[in-house]
């Protein structure tokens, strides 16, 4: 072998001990991108697809209501952080409902006077709208 050709060999083996070292070395950051990519997920939840899905499941049996009944609304994103212009807006939506249940329909037809309101009443199906109210900080 030559001397050259040796030389080569060490830089080659001193490379990759160095190549091995390094990644010790750097920070990892792959939790970062973990927390970065909860953080988006959990701050859209609030009125995301997925929310209003879950909110209809929750809403329809809780209120014994069917499906098509329960109207859950979108959520506004004029309060949003990343919502232009960005930064704190000085307000954020809080969820609220207003439904129309078996207890309501019984309340209703104790006031009812003819067999008419009574058969409309009766009628009347279950149902629930979920819906936004805008609130200051």
């Amino acid at each position: 072998m030559t001397d050259e050709y040796r030389e080569l060999q060490e830089i080659h083996s001193t490379l990759n001990e160095i190549k091995k070292i390094l990644p010790s070395l750097r920070p990892d950051w792959s939790w970062a991108w973990i927390i970065v990519v909860f953080w988006f997920f959990f701050s859209g939840w609030p009125g995301s697809r997925l929310d209003r899905w879950t909110d209809r499941v929750w809403y329809s049996f809780k209120n014994n209501a069917k499906w098509e009944n329960t109207d859950i609304q979108k959520r506004p994103s004029d309060c949003d952080l990343l919502h232009a212009p960005i930064g704190s807006k000085g307000c954020y939506y809080k969820k609220k409902n207003s439904s129309f249940t078996d207890s309501d329909r019984s309340k209703l037809l104790e006031t009812a006077t003819t067999p008419e309101d009574r058969t409309r009443i009766n009628n009347i199906p279950n149902s629930v709208t979920v819906y936004w109210e805008k609130t200051a900080d």
